[in-house]
């Protein structure tokens, strides 16, 4: 069965809109087992802290605590209320699934005669997964009109994006079979950022996991890839 990481795309099959932005729970979807989860540890477990021992009496009381959620290093959570109503019990095909796309946008230096080295494909320094972005979230006409969608929501983030990099298109269903066990295990998530609701990661990806990165690199081909600018 698809995981969770489906949910935030399905209205996007039915045609209806999707959660507003601060709803980043929504979509959340399960962790591999093997690896450390940093969402769980550092904002989920904070959070359940802070309300610890409080009765849950109201909505209102529930955003304060989300709201008032902090650490000693800095941690800033922002809560809202979604009263939209979504039905329950809907389920994805797998064949759904797999035909999703996402994008990962490939720095000038990660970049060889137009096509992403392995590094593109790996954690940066400040990631804590490779981060990306639906394509069929942002319910674009066709792939141009999605790239263009793309390269407007970095520049409204005023990411400076350069004319050597390349946007990078990765197939889920490709992706998650060219994976081996042994290699390891990988998820697509669904993570919604408050200026950036199509954002979205593949997670289980270290910074020491070069044979994962290898061989979702060797995925991408020539017709796979657009210029950033």
């Amino acid at each position: 069965m698809p995981t969770g990481a489906a949910l935030g795309i399905l209205p996007h099959f039915q045609h209806t809109s999707a959660a507003p932005p601060g709803k980043k729970s929504s979509s959340k979807c399960a962790f591999p087992h093997n690896k450390w989860n940093p969402i769980e540890h550092r904002l989920f477990s904070e959070i359940s802290r802070n309300w610890s021992g409080c009765p849950l009496e109201s909505f209102d009381l529930i955003l304060n605590y989300i709201a008032a959620t902090t650490t000693c290093t800095g941690l800033v959570v922002t809560s809202r209320l979604n009263r939209n109503e979504y039905p329950t019990g809907i389920q994805i095909s797998d064949e759904q699934m797999e035909a999703l796309n996402i994008t990962r946008n490939c720095k000038p230096c990660a970049v060889q005669d137009g096509l992403p080295l392995v590094g593109a494909l790996l954690p940066r320094p400040s990631e804590e997964y490779v981060s990306a972005d639906w394509l069929e979230y942002l319910d674009s006409k066709d792939l141009a009109t999605a790239v263009e969608e793309v390269r407007t929501r970095f520049q409204s983030r005023k990411y400076r994006l350069r004319p050597n990099g390349r946007f990078a298109f990765l197939n889920v269903g490709r992706s998650r079979e060219s994976v081996t066990e042994v290699q390891g295990r990988i998820e697509f998530e669904h993570l919604p950022l408050d200026d950036d609701d199509s954002h979205a990661g593949i997670v289980g990806i270290g910074e020491e996991d070069l044979a994962i990165a290898t061989e979702i690199a060797r995925l991408v081909g020539p017709g796979d890839i657009h210029p950033a600018i």
